[in-house]
């Protein structure tokens, strides 16, 4: 009948949705990270470096740039006009992490353990792994990045003797 095909119906997505969701959620081991974001202090930036998921927002409570990945040419090339299209959009908008960290000199950084050492590369040395958890249903790991607050404070204190 109908009417026990629509109450199957709705029992089976009540069930997904409804307890699916609870049991999946005691798997995600990136909480250490996304719990740390959310108990610092909001106006730091924070970045994603070559991985983000919508529901970082959620769980740490702040907005999160997503870098561009690509390495700026040395010098620029002339190039024949082209349409722009939605990822070249996204590119010449989304700042690289030079441009980032030099915008916002505290800023963070979350990625994954594979992106960590391109991203090493390209940030100023002062940064360093704060925090690592599993990645959700994956084999990577996050990695969350921050400037080392006593170099950094070393740093501006020698560069003012001078």
């Amino acid at each position: 009948s109908v009417a026990a095909y629509c109450t199957s119906a709705v029992m089976l997505a009540v069930a997904t949705f409804g307890f699916g969701t609870r049991s999946l959620d005691c798997h995600r081991e990136n909480q250490p990270i996304l719990q740390r974001l959310a108990n610092i202090e909001q106006s730091l930036p924070l970045g994603s470096f070559a991985c983000v998921d919508s529901s970082w927002v959620y769980y740490a409570e702040r907005n999160i740039q997503r870098l561009n990945t690509a390495v700026e040419p040395e010098s620029p090339r002339p190039e024949s006009p082209r349409p722009a299209t939605a990822s070249a959009r996204l590119t010449e908008s989304t700042p690289t992490p030079e441009q980032f960290v030099e915008a916002h000199p505290n800023a963070m950084i979350i990625t994954t353990d594979l992106a960590l050492p391109q991203l090493q590369e390209r940030l100023p040395g002062d940064y360093r792994v704060i925090e690592q958890a599993s990645r959700f249903l994956s084999h990577q790991k996050l990695v969350l990045l921050s400037r080392d607050p006593f170099e950094h404070v070393a740093e501006s204190v020698d560069h003012n003797l001078r």
